[in-house]
């Protein structure tokens, strides 16, 4: 199972707890919360989307490389 979660980390915590073993989550509003997640038992693959962050860091090539899908 793939989940990918637009919301808040509630949302995306609550949305991890829903995996398979080896499932996982695309993260675009925010990262789940792993704290309280057992570790080793679903061993989730967690994927944080940051598509802010090129325009945040102030860096022109990540700026330039959006559009692109090797990105």
């Amino acid at each position: 199972m793939e989940i990918i979660d637009i919301l808040p980390a509630p949302s995306a915590t609550d949305n991890l707890r829903l995996l398979a073993r080896g499932g996982g989550i695309a993260c675009v509003g925010d990262r789940p919360a792993l704290d309280d997640f057992p570790a080793f038992e679903v061993a989730p693959s967690v994927h944080e989307t940051a598509f802010g962050a090129a325009h945040a860091s102030g860096d022109e090539r990540a700026r330039r490389r959006i559009g692109s899908i090797d990105a």
